[in-house]
């Protein structure tokens, strides 16, 4: 137990600052590391905790950076996807799925670094589909992210709007989530102890991101996003 109480508050530094970079990616560097050291509920459960605290605090912190037009699409139309998500993409063999997910965010990645000119995306419409397809994949699976984040890439969001507004899209997310896992009862008192632990390592992870955020140029913060986006797919194919 000592040595989770010393490793955990590390991992959320490092998933925190990752976040505070790009927006997003916490949960993707906490949970597989965290699992090394905690059972695998326990993991989930610590990471939607302090995520859910970060995001709200990136919030306060963010919030005139952030494009509330496209926030509220994505979130109406997440909405309006969960419901499918349940009835229609639960029936489909998850392996598809995390393939044709991969197979999209690798390609469009790829082709991006590669320096194809690819379209720029700045319709209400394409808004409204990429919330509703993540809506649609967080309650089926869990995949609300890879929608989203790749609709800011392609709509050429700079490195401060992206992180503050994936934060009033993710955040909501995060409450609905730690509902869940408050009625589930996942949140024992291991789990509240060593997210307490790691909220100081949070708030500096948040810090950290954020000034390298700053001093990194737009070219440079598209190709590492492109860079992310490769990961993110490889990972969903694994």
């Amino acid at each position: 137990m000592e040595f989770v109480l010393w490793i955990a508050p590390l991992i959320v530094l490092l998933a925190s600052c990752t976040r505070g970079i790009f927006g997003f990616g916490d949960s993707l560097v906490a949970v597989p590391l965290l699992m090394l050291v905690m059972a695998p509920m326990e993991a989930v459960a610590t990471v939607a905790l302090v995520s859910l605290a970060q995001g709200m605090l990136m919030l306060a912190r963010e919030r005139r950076d952030i494009d509330w037009s496209a926030s509220r699409r994505l979130l109406l139309a997440a909405a309006i996807g969960v419901p499918f998500g349940l009835l229609t993409l639960k029936a489909m063999p998850v392996i598809w799925v995390k393939r044709t997910l991969a197979v999209v965010l690798i390609g469009y990645a790829t082709r991006s670094l590669l320096g194809a000119k690819l379209p720029e995306i700045r319709s209400g419409r394409a808004a409204a589909v990429a919330g509703f397809l993540s809506g649609a994949l967080g309650a089926a699976y869990n995949f609300a992210g890879p929608p989203v984040i790749l609709y800011s890439s392609m709509a050429k969001w700079s490195a401060s709007r992206t992180r503050a507004t994936l934060q009033a899209f993710f955040t909501p997310l995060g409450v609905i989530v730690g509902g869940a896992h408050l009625i589930y009862g996942s949140f024992t008192p291991k789990v509240l102890e060593i997210s307490l632990i790691c909220l100081p390592a949070m708030v500096l992870g948040v810090f950290i991101g954020g000034m390298i955020s700053r001093k990194v140029d737009a070219s440079t913060f598209r190709k590492v996003l492109d860079v992310v986006l490769i990961c993110l797919g490889i990972t969903l194919w694994l």
